[in-house]
């Protein structure tokens, strides 16, 4: 029986009409023999993950303005967003931030390939998940594309690791849910 991992406390911010806005950090990161040998914690208020940014209104605007969010990273696919489109949209205004958000920046790194939502592909994944497989090894065809959107977000999140820039901004991960 593996020991419970305690979850940070309160994960979740309330920004009215902002489903699933929580702060990433605060989780314990696996040690690592020379580099971390004791673990180490995702730092908190650095990033943070949500669902449909494309809606929110002014008063969810001025919780991620507190945040001080200034890039998005959207790591759905093509495919994934489309899934959400209502009938006569294009995907250009289903992923555009709110006007009144002008000051953030929307970056897109899918993570997953479009192929990748074959039902085979999902099962696959989610088979390996259960089991414990590693992500990065077991979930994309193409793992070097995914690789480097996903090196995308971690540069930037490495840049804020100055004191003077971790105070100016912050990101957030943009998923459908």
């Amino acid at each position: 029986m593996t020991a419970a991992v305690a979850l940070p406390t309160p994960p979740f911010t309330v920004a009215p009409g902002l489903a699933n806005l929580r702060d990433a950090g605060g989780y314990a990161v696996a040690p690592r023999p020379g580099e971390y040998p004791n673990g180490a914690m995702v730092k908190r208020g650095l990033l943070y993950r949500s669902a449909d940014l494309t809606m929110v209104g002014q008063e969810a605007v001025d919780v991620l303005r507190k945040l001080k969010i200034q890039r998005v990273f959207d790591l759905r696919s093509i495919v994934e967003i489309g899934y959400n489109k209502p009938t006569g949209e294009t995907i250009e205004t289903v992923t555009k931030l709110p006007d009144d958000w002008a000051e953030a920046e929307r970056v897109f790194v899918p993570v997953f390939l479009d192929q990748d939502y074959s039902a085979a592909a999902i099962a696959t994944r989610f088979s390996n998940y259960s089991n414990g497989v590693e992500v990065s090894q077991s979930t994309h065809t193409h793992p070097s594309s995914s690789r480097s959107r996903v090196l995308q977000l971690l540069c930037y999140l490495s840049s804020l690791r100055k004191p003077t820039e971790a105070k100016r901004r912050r990101a957030a991960v943009w998923c459908n849910k």
